[in-house]
């Protein structure tokens, strides 16, 4: 192979290909979208659809969790930084009690908590990937 030549798979050049004009389709109709990514956006849509859909229960746990004596500052600061963090932490904790986790000694905090030391890369191990998704919040 020569100095000058790269090899590209086709799947990725493809990707990329329907990614700049799913671009540029947005920026010629005025469409303000975030990601060119598809299952990034239907996740994202459906956790708001669920917590839209359950706004009382949402606005009762994230209060819980960010409010009063129970709420720790922690998960307010990054919910603060990181919008739509607290719709994550919503879907967590009903994941969280779907599960039964939170019959015992766990909390919904520390779930919560468990999520930001993992997205500030405190945690890891053989089956876990280590990739850093968040900054730390003073």
């Amino acid at each position: 192979m020569n100095a000058n030549e790269r090899l590209l798979s086709f799947a990725w050049i493809a990707w990329d290909i329907l990614a700049e004009i799913k671009k540029e389709n947005c920026v010629l109709t005025s469409q303000n979208i975030l990601t060119v990514d598809p299952l990034y956006e239907h996740v994202s849509n459906v956790v708001t659809y669920f917590c839209d859909n359950n706004k009382e229960d949402y606005d009762e746990t994230i209060g819980h969790l960010t409010e009063g004596a129970s709420g720790l500052h922690a998960i307010k600061r990054y919910c603060r930084k990181y919008k739509g963090l607290d719709k994550l932490f919503y879907v967590l904790c009903k994941w969280g009690e779907h599960q039964r986790l939170f019959e015992g000694r766990l909390k919904r905090e520390h779930l919560c908590l468990l999520l930001i030391q993992y997205g500030l890369g405190y945690i890891s191990g053989e089956n876990i990937r280590n990739y850093v998704f968040l900054e730390q919040v003073i």
